[in-house]
């Protein structure tokens, strides 16, 4: 599948300056990206899959605007929703194979990819100035992000500890939102911001039942 891929590639590569050849150059690009996305789950893990389509999907939503083409940025949502399903796959097998390591291991990372491919796709039809598919993107990335840092703390984060790293799991999120809304106006994430900071009252009455109050162990940095 690789192996066609890369010939698939050369051809259009090699047609693509000719303008008479044009649309038959891009038909033969999109048979090797068709190919090389086929090669990904036959050699890779169900995770290493998710991370690669979550990126090429990504990718493909980006091109398919500036190419203001629909077939790239239907694939693009396609990738990005195989992606989540190869990671449901792989986390079949997380209890099997022990935990890993915090944080570097491959169901944090895939997760992270994916909700960051979300964030670039919105991005990108927030630039082309299509708000419907920029928000429902932007929730599809908000969901995955909080996905990946609940997982982690649930994985890796003592009990008693775990509404300290939860809290600040919140605050690094609304920390990332700020930052981003002193660049620019967006109002999808300014609202998001609201639920985030609702989670604040359960969080410290969940460590008031654990520490005897919120700034114990670990709360107070949190």
């Amino acid at each position: 599948a690789l192996g066609l891929a890369a010939v698939y590639a050369l051809l259009a590569w090699t047609m693509l300056a000719r303008e008479r050849y044009r649309p038959l150059a891009q038909s033969w690009a999109l048979l090797g990206v068709g190919f090389a996305t086929l090669s990904v789950p036959l050699a890779l893990s169900a995770r290493a899959t998710a991370s690669v389509f979550a990126l090429e999907g990504a990718l493909l939503v980006w091109i398919g605007l500036r190419q203001d083409q629909r077939l790239p940025r239907w694939t693009g949502a396609a990738l990005q929703g195989l992606a989540a399903f190869s990671l449901f796959v792989g986390s079949v097998r997380w209890g099997a194979h022990g935990l890993d390591e915090p944080i570097a291991n491959a169901g944090f990372m895939g997760l992270m990819l994916l909700a960051l491919a979300g964030f670039f796709s919105a991005w990108s039809y927030r630039r082309a100035a299509a708000p419907a598919p920029a928000l429902l993107y932007f929730l599809w990335g908000l969901l995955w992000w909080t996905v990946m840092g609940v997982t982690e703390i649930a994985r890796f984060v003592p009990y008693r500890s775990q509404p300290d790293a939860l809290l600040g799991f919140v605050a690094l999120t609304l920390a990332l939102q700020g930052a981003v809304l002193l660049r620019e106006r967006a109002t999808a994430l300014a609202w998001s911001m609201l639920p985030a900071f609702a989670m604040a009252l359960p969080l410290a009455l969940a460590q008031a039942a654990l520490h005897r109050h919120p700034f114990a162990g670990w709360g107070g940095w949190a």
